[in-house]
């Protein structure tokens, strides 16, 4: 098929405002053109169109001809993978008559496109799934700390093929008897094998059992750092806001 010529498979149908309801599905005519007759009145022209062309094309034209209408609308298509698209378009009839309907060709979609749309819409799953990982393990965190959670996202850029690009920088305020101790961490998201994992540092899981699991570890990690003034696990950042002796209090820990 090339530009300008008609799209196979189109299918039209006309409702009548402003009930939106489809009154004439339009059948083609001895030449393949469909033909529909319409009172005076304001309609909306509706086109399905097949996946195939929905995926390959970036625009249609709708040609209406007929006595005293000579309507021709440009139509972009937003390419939803997997969906035809379904376009509609105003019209207005001055007096009964026969019209003429036609959905021609007007701009390709370069095939890159359409693959790229595929794929980022598998990338918004991706992240949903990563954002639901990612929340129970802050969640575990935050009650293995005894203090809520302070979240900072960070969007990593975009590679290919795509991770879903969710690293999230978590802070920790966590009062102690000597002062504020504030703990960061920063958590990764990411595709392996097909299966997504999160992680801190070298510490990963991918299942909602590990996830627990890794918060726990974590937590004991950062105890051990702190007892014996060693470095904390990586991706992890301690700091302590040290209490003025007269505003220090007696906070078990």
């Amino acid at each position: 098929m090339a530009l300008g010529d008609p799209v196979p498979g189109a299918e039209l149908y006309i409702e009548h405002e402003p009930n939106d309801e489809p009154i004439v599905h339009a059948e083609p005519g001895p030449d393949g053109v469909p033909v529909v007759t319409l009172e005076k009145g304001r309609y909306r022209v509706g086109v399905q169109l097949g996946l195939a062309a929905s995926r390959r094309l970036a625009a249609v034209d709708l040609l209406v001809a007929g006595s005293g209408v000579d309507h021709q609308v440009s139509l972009p298509i937003d390419y939803q993978p997997g969906r035809s698209a379904a376009l509609k378009a105003p019209l207005t009839v001055l007096r009964r008559t026969e019209l003429r309907l036609r959905v021609i060709e007007l701009q390709a979609r370069h095939p890159a496109a359409s693959a790229l749309r595929e794929g980022l819409v598998r990338r918004r799953q991706r992240l949903s799934d990563a954002r639901a990982l990612r929340d129970t393990l802050i969640e575990a965190l935050s009650g293995h700390l005894g203090a809520p959670a302070a979240i900072d996202g960070m969007v990593a850029p975009l590679r290919w093929p795509p991770d879903p690009g969710l690293t999230t920088a978590v802070t920790f305020i966590v009062p102690t008897a000597d002062g504020l101790l504030t703990i960061r961490v920063t958590i990764r998201c990411w595709v392996e094998g097909g299966a997504l994992h999160v992680g801190i540092g070298a510490l990963r899981a991918d299942a909602e059992v590990e996830v627990s699991r890794l918060a726990s570890t974590l937590v004991e990690a950062i105890f051990g750092a702190l007892g014996s003034l060693s470095a904390p696990p990586a991706d992890v950042e301690l700091c302590l806001e040290v209490a003025k002796p007269s505003e220090r209090r007696s906070i078990p820990g």
